[in-house]
């Protein structure tokens, strides 16, 4: 031990003496560390940076990847301070010397670069004429005043350090999205500063000078994908109908064989670190679990059979929706992810220990946290008219395409190159419910359901959920309040494929196929039943307010929302609550919100909990009863965010009576307004969907088997994924090549977040 200690000492030593010799001939603006006595120098104390102007600072981990150590932020993860560096003594502090002065938190590119343009000339207002540069540093604090290289210690007598941008991870700052062709003009105006010469010690900064600008896009992928390689090293396979139409395809395997040549495995299971026993067990128990509920699936049968090895095969669920491209038109998107990550901010924050603790071997967590490009991995991607009209045919070759890939994965696996071999298999299809039936090929989904009175000779209803005979004669969706509907009996029990779709071929449950397409939380509730409670609700608290009209009662609930936004020190997403925005024209329509963003649905409904806990409403009934809804519901997502991938017989019975008690109370809020002859809250075919979470939970619980959390199954972190391509399709040519583009700028973007 001895030995050991002293050969680290000098190692220690070594690195010190090559760091300043380093400095000495290195292309840096200051000079080595002055020599200094102790007693002179000043002291550097802790700065950990405070809240300033609503931005919330977090600190800095780290994390292995592939045998490097990377600094990385995780956007959910608490705060801490940065770690501890070698610090000189004396009675000046970092605290007087750095200055955070910060956009707003989640700020976009522009207004990142807004704010710094506004900053640096108010400096330069107060202070020219004045001396300064810009940098970007890892660790600010260490970069001012560390003694081998700090500013601290510059000759130039720096004597402030001004923090104009903080990132949620390393490579932020360079994310500050630029064009192809405004960084061909910097690299050119650059290269005319420094000459040729020595522009060529700088890799890459000659050929991007010399690219044109009118083919930016084309010479900018030549320079830094083919001759750089600062791209993932995936490769495109194209599905073609004819000379016009290429669809190009990221096939699964090969996300799965660059995770293995590059030591990626365990981002699968939500390990920071490379760790193959840990994975290994991890994915062992995930699958011990799982087949407590689920134990006719095939995929153990395999298993059993010695084909493939369950410690080494990750569960993956497929997602697919539509984004916004280029003149507004869809623009489809296709991914994959594995359903095991790194857990949600709300265990972070202690609601959970358990899902929280860092002493559990084996966690198995959600994934619901770091950024999408390294937790999503991209399948496809279609502008509007390659799949419809005349091209219908093409959505269904390349989902027949992406099953035969999923197939392949869960039969013959890839190797690693250790000669180990690893295989995944899709449990679940998720999205929305348009996705779900075009997918699944569904004779009965939400399209079914009856808007008018039905009429004499009409045709029987088909049925709204392609589980069970929900909305079929004799098997109402709406009957939401019970835990025995008579839908109940049905599950499974009729086929609602009107073709075969590919996904049957993949490992499923026997008799149980439909459950291949899952619902999800987030498009069921918080841009479902959840919207429809929350217009509801808006509809009556404008009724109590003094305005003289209509309009004017919605400006005075604006301040009131708005007065409780600030109080509460969160964003409230929406400036202002008018008639147009819950789609109520009239008293005689149902008010229904009408946004797109589930966050604007979570504020809402925490501003009615809020209200239905702290100011008397008694005078009005029904907000008595939604305050009691909200208040269960809200409680149920919180719990299902903090708890683990499996819930307990316990955990499952809590969260399906909170579930069943919002379902409720959301019946009598029906019946009761129906009563009164007020439209205000109608019952959705998503309330079956939600009822029918309810009714699992309680089924397992009853059972005394771990089941699956529901939030597994929510898409939020997909939908951010989705909007990635989306915008950068509006960005790129609309001719043929425009998703080429797409997929090469994916590619290369994701190589910053999981390479560098």
């Amino acid at each position: 031990e001895k030995l050991e200690e002293e050969a680290e000492e000098e190692e220690k030593e070594e690195e010190k003496e090559e760091e300043a010799e380093e400095e000495k001939d290195g292309p840096f603006p200051w000079a080595k560390t002055p020599t200094v006595l102790p007693a002179a120098q000043p002291e550097i104390k802790d700065h950990i940076p405070q809240k300033d102007e609503g931005c919330e600072l977090s600190g800095e981990h780290m994390f292995s990847l592939h045998g490097v150590e990377t600094m990385s932020h995780d956007t959910t993860a608490p705060s801490r301070p940065p770690a501890p560096v070698p610090r000189p003594t004396g009675d000046r502090s970092a605290s007087d010397d750095i200055i955070f002065d910060l956009p707003c938190s989640m700020a976009v590119a522009g207004v990142v670069l807004r704010h710094a343009y506004r900053v640096v000339d108010k400096l330069l207002e107060q202070h020219s004429p004045m001396t300064y540069k810009f940098g970007i540093s890892h660790n600010a604090e260490w970069r001012w005043c560390n003694s081998i290289y700090g500013y601290a210690f510059s000759r130039d007598k720096w004597t402030k350090m001004l923090i104009l941008y903080q990132s949620d991870e390393p490579w932020g700052p360079s994310m500050l999205e630029a064009t192809c062709s405004s960084a061909i003009r910097t690299a050119k105006d650059i290269v005319s500063d420094v000459g040729e010469a020595a522009a060529k010690n700088s890799g890459g900064l000659l050929d991007l000078a010399q690219c044109t600008e009118s083919h930016s896009e084309r010479d900018c992928h030549r320079v830094l994908v083919n001759k750089l390689h600062l791209s993932l090293p995936i490769p495109f396979h194209y599905l073609e109908k004819n000379k016009k139409l290429k669809i190009p395809i990221f096939r699964v395997q090969d996300w799965f064989r660059f995770l293995l040549n590059h030591n990626l495995w365990h981002v699968t299971t939500g390990l920071q670190n490379p760790n193959p026993p840990r994975s290994e067990a991890q994915w062992e128990k995930f699958w011990s679990l799982y087949r407590q509920e689920n134990g006719n699936h095939q995929i153990f049968a395999r298993a059993d059979w010695g084909e493939i090895d369950l410690r080494r095969t990750a569960a993956i669920l497929v997602h697919g929706d539509e984004g916004r491209g280029r003149r507004r038109q869809a623009f489809f998107v296709c991914s994959f992810h594995s359903i095991l990550g790194k857990g949600s901010s709300v265990a972070d924050r202690g609601s959970h220990p358990e899902a929280s603790s860092k002493r559990q071997y084996c966690k198995l967590l959600p994934n619901f946290k770091g950024h999408s490009y390294t937790t999503r991995y991209l399948l496809c991607a279609m502008t509007k008219d390659s799949y419809t009209h005349q091209n219908d045919d093409m959505f269904h070759k390349v989902m027949d395409y992406i099953c035969d890939d999923l197939e392949y994965m869960a039969s013959t696996g890839v190797v690693d190159p250790h000669g180990k071999r690893f295989w995944a298999v899709m449990l679940h299809v998720v999205g929305d419910w348009p996705w779900l039936a075009k997918c699944g090929s569904f004779t009965r989904s939400f399209n079914n359901i009856q808007k008018k009175a039905a009429a004499r000779n009409r045709q029987p209803p088909k049925g709204i959920c392609h589980q069970c005979c929900a909305g079929m004669d004799g098997y109402p969706y709406e009957q939401i309040q019970t835990r025995r509907p008579q839908w109940l009996s049905t599950e499974h029990q009729v086929s609602p494929f009107w073709m075969d779709p590919p996904w049957l071929r993949l490992p499923h449950i026997p008799n149980e196929e439909a459950c291949i397409w899952a619902f999800d939380l987030f498009h069921s509730f918080h841009l479902g039943a959840g919207r429809n409670l929350v217009g509801g609700v808006l509809a009556l608290y404008s009724t109590l307010e003094a305005g003289r009209s209509v309009d004017e009662r919605f400006e005075l609930l604006s301040d009131r929302y708005n007065s409780w936004t600030r109080s509460e020190g969160i964003s409230g997403l929406i400036s202002r609550i008018t008639k147009e925005i819950i789609q109520w024209p009239t008293t005689s329509s149902f008010p229904c919100a009408g946004w797109h963003k589930g966050a604007i649905t979570t504020v809402m409904m925490k501003w009615i909990v809020s209200r239905f806990l702290s100011d008397d409403l008694s005078e009005e009934p029904l907000l008595q009863i939604a305050g009691e809804g909200a208040v269960a519901i809200n409680d149920c997502i919180t719990k299902m965010f903090a708890s683990n991938v499996f819930l307990e017989p316990r955990e499952s019975e809590m969260i399906g009576e909170l579930t069943l008690r919002f379902l409720r109370r959301y019946a009598s809020l029906a019946e009761k307004a129906a009563s009164q002859n007020r439209p205000l809250f109608k019952i959705m075919p998503k309330h079956h969907v939600i009822h029918k979470i309810a009714l699992r939970l309680l089924l397992a619980s009853r059972a005394g088997v771990h089941t699956l959390n529901p939030i597994c199954l929510s898409v939020q972190m997909d939908e951010d994924f989705i909007g990635r391509p989306s915008r950068l399709s509006r960005r790129v040519t609309g001719r043929r090549g425009g998703v080429h583009a797409t997929c090469y700028g994916e590619v290369s973007t994701i190589y910053i977040h999981l390479l560098c």
